[in-house]
């Protein structure tokens, strides 16, 4: 996935914001969350997000081997399986 996908992936966390709250507030013991923009995922800040880490190390790949010690194969593996998901796995619909 490159940087654009990644991205707008995450902004679409928006939309299920409405039912994440909801869930968090039908559970008693959970504290109502506290911050301004919870379940929002603006693009610019995603794309701060992503900067650091690319500069630091020079690519989130860098990033991903340096220090989270991701070896070549299972990344392999993991954008093989993002790209093309086993028919096992479903993935959601848009509501």
């Amino acid at each position: 996935m490159d940087e654009d996908d990644i991205v707008a992936d995450a902004a679409l966390t928006g939309l299920a914001s409405g039912r994440l709250l909801a869930d968090w507030r039908a559970d008693p013991d959970d504290q109502e969350p506290n911050r301004p923009g919870y379940g929002r995922a603006p693009a610019a800040v995603g794309r701060l997000v992503l900067a650091d880490p690319a500069v630091a190390h020079g690519s989130l790949r860098g990033y991903a081997a340096e220090l989270l010690g991701a070896r070549d194969e299972p990344v392999a593996a993991l954008r093989r399986n993002l790209a093309d998901p086993p028919a096992s796995v479903s993935r959601p619909r848009a509501a």
